[in-house]
């Protein structure tokens, strides 16, 4: 990555939580992809909210191994809907104004954002 490259990602990350914006992303099952996921989207926003929707996998491991993310753990699948809602309320008690919403099976991209 270029220095540019890196100069413009960091005040993407400034712009986002100036603006009140952060990223949730809803997960069930995802332990082949959530990793990735989760880390690129740490390159794109600095406030990454993870619900684990009561993963039976490797999901709930790998999540406790990335640092810098707020993690929701619901004790059952509930489904993507409840996740979302249990992100947005975590991002309203935080204080943020916005959600991004990705999904944890890496069908959306974080550079994207």
């Amino acid at each position: 990555m270029s220095t540019t490259d890196h100069t413009d990602q960091n005040r993407q990350r400034e712009m986002l939580r100036d603006r009140g914006i952060c990223v949730v992303i809803p997960t069930y099952n995802n332990g082949g992809t959530i990793g990735r996921v989760v880390e690129d989207t740490l390159a794109e926003c600095d406030d990454v909210i993870v619900v684990n929707d009561g993963s039976m996998d490797a999901t709930a491991s790998i999540l406790s191994a990335i640092e810098g993310i707020t993690l929701v753990t619901l004790t059952k699948n509930s489904g993507k809907g409840a996740a979302l809602k249990a992100g947005f309320r975590k991002a309203l008690d935080m204080g943020f104004s916005y959600a991004i919403t990705l999904d944890g099976d890496g069908q959306h991209y974080p550079k994207e954002i």
